[in-house]
């Protein structure tokens, strides 16, 4: 069996809805789904195989359709990301708002209620499970759909978003805490299942990740490589961005891609990128020495190989087993990103090499030589240096 565990994060759950893009691109169906907050609710749509309504969400996704609350106070909620231990500052900092009650959410109540189709979800084959915290009992609650009472699903979907900022409603006479306090992706919950794979998307919240770890599950993490933003970031350009992401980010985990920040498939013979290397000019050699602080000695292959490539590939955060096609793809990232080309596209190397030799870009007034060869710099600058190197191999009339 193969399950989905989904991370709770708040609207950084629009990369999950990417990831489900991905997967139905992809014909990646899953035997069960658990997940925790904003997961919890993400899965609860795909066990619904609610795709059309997941897509109206959060192609509408606003303040307002979660919560009742004044513009300059949800700036400033959003500006503090909510992490735990600024709660009890929030609420010091907000208390004439919040009348020790919390803020309302209503508006997510009703749209929680509106979407979730209880039938559906338990006439599934499929497992669904969801994390809770009650606090009148001090007890974690992991959840699979029967284990819920009958008429509630709605009711313990909420229960697992409820931050301690917002205002909650007892259920069962008994008070609830957004799961994520306890265990923010509920891994374990498909391996005590006895699932042989699990494929869990993260969204780098903080909060415990729970994982048996003796357990012989095949597990495959799908993470943003870069930063989802807050938790409560409702603007149009980052929740697109998000979803962005994790759709080419699945698509990369899946379908093995290569490429650090850009989606490449296909790679580069060893052969091809030694050969990328040695045709590259005495006088570029002679500048990546100076940019790099290395003395270049006769032959320049020697030093370049030896010397400038390792140097490369250390300040390129590759590992210490790196191959000369890896290194060539993470410099032509590098140039890509230089000229900024889009990220969000498939590429093969050669594509990639089109698009860099293509697209002109003005070339920056050059640092002085003699500062960057210094220390302070190396150690400070990395990134500085490392386009500094790039922007060296551009001006070279390398073939490829």
């Amino acid at each position: 069996m193969i399950g989905l565990a989904l991370e709770g994060g708040g609207t950084r759950g629009a990369y999950q809805f990417g990831a489900w893009k991905a997967f139905r691109k992809l014909g990646v169906e899953f035997d069960g789904i658990v997940g925790t907050s904003i997961g919890a609710l993400n899965g609860a749509l795909m066990i619904q195989n609610d795709f059309e309504r997941a897509h109206e969400i959060w192609s509408e996704i606003a303040p307002e359709k979660v919560m009742r609350i004044d513009p300059e106070v949800y700036e400033l909620i959003k500006q503090s990301g909510l992490n735990s231990e600024k709660f009890g500052i929030l609420k010091e900092q907000f208390q004439t708002v919040f009348h020790d009650a919390g803020i309302d959410i209503s508006p997510l109540e009703k749209m929680i209620r509106e979407c979730t189709k209880e039938d559906l979800i338990r006439k599934s084959k499929k497992d669904f499970g969801i994390v809770t915290v009650s606090l009148t009992n001090f007890k974690p609650l992991e959840l699979f759909k029967e284990d819920i009472p009958y008429g509630k699903m709605a009711d313990y979907l909420l229960a697992t978003s409820y931050l301690p900022v917002f205002k909650t409603s007892k259920l069962d006479g008994k008070t609830f805490l957004d799961g994520g306090f306890y265990n923010n992706l509920p891994i374990n919950m498909l391996q005590e299942k006895k699932y042989e794979k699990v494929i869990a998307v993260r969204l780098m919240s903080r909060g415990p990740v729970r994982i048996n770890k003796t357990a012989k599950t095949d597990l495959l993490m799908i993470e943003p490589r870069q930063d989802l933003g807050k938790i409560l970031d409702f603007s149009r350009e980052k929740v697109d961005y998000n979803i962005q992401l994790g759709y080419f980010d699945t698509l990369k985990a899946l379908n093995k891609l290569k490429g650090k920040n850009y989606y490449i498939e296909g790679g580069i013979k060893e052969e091809q990128s030694i050969y990328f290397f040695l045709q590259l000019s005495a006088t570029c050699v002679k500048e990546l020495g100076d940019i790099l602080g290395i003395k270049i000695r006769e032959p320049k292959n020697r030093a370049l190989m030896e010397e400038i490539l390792p140097k490369i590939a250390e300040l390129m955060q590759l590992n210490g087993n790196w191959t000369y096609e890896e290194l060539l793809l993470r410099i032509f990232e590098e140039m890509a990103a230089y000229k900024k080309i889009e990220v969000f596209h498939i590429y093969t190397p050669e594509t990639l090499v089109e698009r860099i030799k293509r697209k002109d870009v003005p070339m920056e007034k050059e640092t002085e030589i003699e500062f960057l060869k210094s220390e302070i710099f190396l150690r400070f600058n990395k990134e500085k240096r490392v386009e500094e190197v790039i922007k060296t191999m551009l001006r070279e009339k390398w073939s490829w």
